[in-house]
């Protein structure tokens, strides 16, 4: 329950772990440019293999990137973003087919930017998905809901985040309910952002629990 301005509010829900399914494909060969948006499929195949993926960003751009092994045996990912200004990393410190993830990571300049992805001591092979994602560009193409409403939808493919938009006035007493609906279920995390509003909540019991 919160008081706002009257003002547009933007709700994103998020999968942190697992989505319920993954329909894309690999990334064809040879292409290594990606888009926000983008899920990419690909595989460290030979030892001490670095991947290499660009994609182009400006300058404030709050940006999501999610990296997982996803086949036994897995590996353990180091991940470094790399840009005009920018040059960080992650890396898998418990080992072994835990995420590597940046979230809402900003920009600082307009350009292409590299992403690497290899195994930190480049001694283990798997496959592994990547997804990339900008928060601007999720809350630019929201879907408009209204009170009342009962939305359906689905965390789909890995990595996705959905948006919603809805207007509100200064002192309406809200009550939103996420609840995943169907096995397997996702770790839901659902954010509320508008003028002066910034919350979020996430299910801490794993699965399948309702956030609200």
């Amino acid at each position: 329950m919160s008081r706002v301005r009257s003002a547009r509010l933007a709700i994103l829900v998020v999968s942190l772990l697992l989505a319920a399914t993954a329909d894309s494909v690999a990334l064809p060969l040879g292409q290594r440019h990606i888009s926000y948006g983008d899920l990419v499929f690909d595989t460290i195949s030979i030892l001490r293999e670095v991947d290499t993926l660009t994609f182009d960003g400006q300058a404030g751009d709050q940006v999501t990137l999610r990296i997982q092994p996803s086949v036994n045996p897995y590996f353990n990912a180091l991940v470094e973003i790399r840009g005009p200004s920018l040059d960080t990393s992650q890396v898998d410190v418990y080992h072994y087919a835990n995420q590597v993830s940046f979230v809402d990571l900003v920009l600082p300049d307009s350009g292409e930017y590299v992403v690497f992805v290899s195994e930190s001591d480049g001694d283990q092979i798997a496959p592994y998905w990547l997804s990339l994602q900008c928060r601007q560009q999720l809350v630019s193409e929201a879907l408009p809901i209204g009170y009342d409403t009962l939305v359906t939808d689905s965390i789909s493919p890995y990595g996705d985040m959905d948006g919603f938009v809805f207007v509100g006035d200064a002192g309406d007493q809200v009550t939103l309910r996420i609840q995943p609906s169907v096995n397997p279920y996702f770790n839901a995390l659902v954010e509320i952002r508008g003028p002066s509003l910034d919350t979020s909540q996430v299910d801490v019991y794993h699965y399948a629990n309702q956030v609200s």
